[in-house]
């Protein structure tokens, strides 16, 4: 009873109408199915993602991109002072080594020119001199002058008997050589005065004063320092001034920037803030070109000579053709030339193939390229799967 009921099908293969053999066989075919389903997943999946390639793609596309540029500048007063050295000589004392608010009349530092004080000297001996030889050639001038007088006085009384005509001639010529010598003299002391006074002048510029109150950026000089006349010392900015930023400009031609472009500023010091600026102007010297962006509401934590990045938005390109820009930062193993913008794409046999390109703007992570072999939609390589592994 127990064998035939061991042997027999169980009540619930009967209600099912299910053979246990055949069971087994359904359970083994789902199985296989499921397996089969996720081989397929699995080979679409590398399929699609390319997984047999060693490189990672991209597409090239045509879209709308907004070109962003990032440039460096040092922030400037609109009417920057510039303090340079009146004489030549040592810096003696840094009365200011440090940027900061400094009053009118304020002492900045002090130059010790010994060879000016020399130099002072000497011009005080010339101008002593020079009074000397005035007094002098007065003298004489006076002398000839009242000879002159009494060779007339006599000249008349006598109806040009006495002297004679010779000796009246000489008197003249003497007192009118007396008198242009007196001028000469006269001349050569007016001139040793404003040369001493020059000097003095001079002497008084070795005390470098503030001459009003603002922000004096760091000394470009210090104690100990040899300067010449008219080397740079300070740049001093008023109190109250509009805060520019002048950055050079070799992105292209300046007409691409208008008045009123905008630019984002960030400082080194400040890394958590961010202020805007717009641009003011356009400038040309003969170190090419220049844009000058106005600080827009700078604050208190703003000043003269802090050093800034500023993120300037270009005007929008349309339909423009775009890889990511590490399409044009890759390269296989084997070196490139650099020197011009370029791309790779999949070649026969699976190479990479690479193609020269013109690069334009980038918004940070795109760039416009022109290139008549590449197209929308084709795949540019950006990377190599595994390249960080094998850098380690």
């Amino acid at each position: 009873m127990n064998e035939d009921s061991g042997s027999g099908p169980s009540p619930l293969d009967a209600f099912l109408g299910a053979h246990p053999k055949r069971r087994r066989r359904h359970i083994a075919g789902i199985v296989l199915l499921a397996i089969a389903l996720l081989a397929a997943v699995f080979l679409a999946m590398r399929f699609l993602t390319g997984v047999e390639s060693p490189y990672y793609f991209a597409p090239a596309e045509a879209g709308d991109l907004t070109p962003q540029v990032s440039e460096r500048g040092v922030v400037r007063g609109s009417r920057e002072l510039t303090i340079r050295s009146r004489a030549d000589g040592t810096i003696a004392q840094l009365a200011v080594a440090s940027a900061g608010h400094v009053e009118r009349g304020q002492e900045l530092a002090r130059i010790d020119a010994g060879a000016l004080k020399q130099l002072l000297e000497a011009d005080k001996a010339s101008l002593e001199a020079a009074q000397a030889d005035l007094k002098a050639m007065q003298a004489v001038a006076a002398q000839k002058s009242e000879q002159l007088a009494r060779f007339e006085r006599v000249w008349a009384k006598s109806e040009g008997r006495v002297p004679s005509r010779n000796e009246l001639a000489s008197a003249r010529a003497e007192a009118a050589r007396a008198a242009q010598e007196q001028q000469a003299a006269q001349e050569r002391l007016q001139a040793a005065r404003l040369k001493l006074a020059a000097r003095r002048k001079q002497m008084d510029g070795t005390t470098i004063r503030a001459p009003f109150a603002g922000f004096l950026e760091a000394p470009v000089v210090q104690a100990g320092q040899q300067v010449r006349e008219g080397s740079l010392l300070f740049r001093l900015t008023p109190d109250n001034d509009s805060l520019a930023i002048t950055v050079p400009w070799a992105n292209g031609e300046p007409a691409r920037l208008k008045p009123g472009t905008q630019a984002t500023v960030r400082f080194d010091s400040l890394p958590e803030r961010t202020w805007h600026a717009k641009l003011s102007r356009i400038s040309r010297d003969g170190d090419g070109a220049h844009a000058v962006f106005v600080l827009e509401t700078p604050g208190e934590d703003l000043h003269p000579g802090m050093e800034a990045v500023l993120e300037i938005a270009l005007p929008e390109r349309h339909n423009a053709l775009l890889v990511p820009d590490a399409a044009l930062q890759f390269a296989p193993d084997a070196p490139a030339d650099r020197s011009r913008a370029q791309v790779y794409l999949l070649g026969e046999g699976g190479t990479p193939q690479r193609v020269y390109v013109t690069a334009g703007g980038s918004d940070g992570s795109r760039t416009e390229i022109f290139s008549g072999a590449v197209k929308p939609g084709d795949q540019v390589i950006i990377g190599m799967r595994g390249a960080s592994q094998n850098r380690d």
